[in-house]
């Protein structure tokens, strides 16, 4: 299988890698949205890009030129904040339309709910796994097992998980 990496430059450059690991070809995407000025790409330095439901459409189209199957990866939201922003939506429902077979939120700490926007599965965030928090929100979390084969996307698997860690 082939994966493909998003790294940032910049909000309009970024570049794509591809690595052989079996036949068939995948791209995972990283967005964040929401983030410290001091995270975002600058032309000189690598960093977070900043999204746009216009620029997720594009990379996604781009990646699904090179890849069997691309998977949205945005780091996004509010930290322990459950419910899903509109912009969380729109974003998601933009890397579907435009060929995103999987979309994977993360960062809010906690997880955010999911569901299924033209046959294929958005999990706007996954919570914690490993990474301690004094919240007692944060103890939950999700790890996602998606299933491929050479017709793409087979199954999805959401699996909770508890966790009692503190920095």
């Amino acid at each position: 299988m082939k994966y493909a990496f998003v790294a940032s430059v910049s909000a309009e450059t970024w570049i794509t890698r591809m690595e052989q690991v079996e036949e068939e070809k995948g791209a995972v995407s990283k967005r964040r949205r929401w983030m410290r000025r001091r995270l975002q790409a600058k032309e000189d330095t690598p960093g977070s890009v900043v999204s746009s439901t216009k620029l997720v459409r594009r990379m996604v189209r781009r990646a699904k030129r090179m890849a069997d199957v691309v998977v949205y990866f945005p780091h996004w939201g509010i930290r322990y904040h459950r419910p899903v922003f509109d912009e969380q939506i729109k974003m998601a429902h933009a890397a579907i339309d435009a060929g995103a077979d999987l979309v994977v939120g993360h960062h809010i700490h906690i997880w955010q709910p999911s569901e299924i926007y033209k046959g294929k599965p958005i999990v706007y965030g996954l919570g914690n796994f490993a990474f301690g928090s004094n919240n007692r929100r944060a103890d939950e979390g999700l790890v996602v097992r998606a299933i491929f084969s050479e017709e793409g996307l087979r199954r999805v698997e959401l699996y909770p998980t508890y966790s009692k860690n503190v920095d």
